[in-house]
């Protein structure tokens, strides 16, 4: 939702989102209330980009493999080669 219409980032239109998704509305109140939570929670986002080397949005990680050529058909290849690999082993 929100890469749909990065410019809108108000609290109301993400609250929006939140209530839209099923999410814990009076969690997402406390949390916007507190700017030392959302700063922990940024950090935390932050370290674990760094850890995975994003540089920017959107990334997308199959399986851990993070996807340079972001196009459908490379999705598929790579959730076909994680499937078929999961039906080897089993079989």
């Amino acid at each position: 939702m929100i890469m749909a219409q990065p410019k809108k980032l108000e609290v109301s239109v993400l609250r929006g989102y939140a209530e839209s998704l099923g999410l814990d509305l009076v969690k997402f109140d406390e949390v916007m209330a507190d700017e030392k939570k959302i700063g922990e929670l940024l950090s935390a986002d932050m370290a674990e980009a760094k850890k995975c080397k994003v540089r920017g949005t959107p990334t997308v990680f199959i399986n851990g493999v993070k996807m340079a050529n972001r196009d459908i058909g490379t999705y598929k290849a790579r959730i076909n080669q994680i499937l078929t690999s999961l039906q080897k082993s089993k079989g």
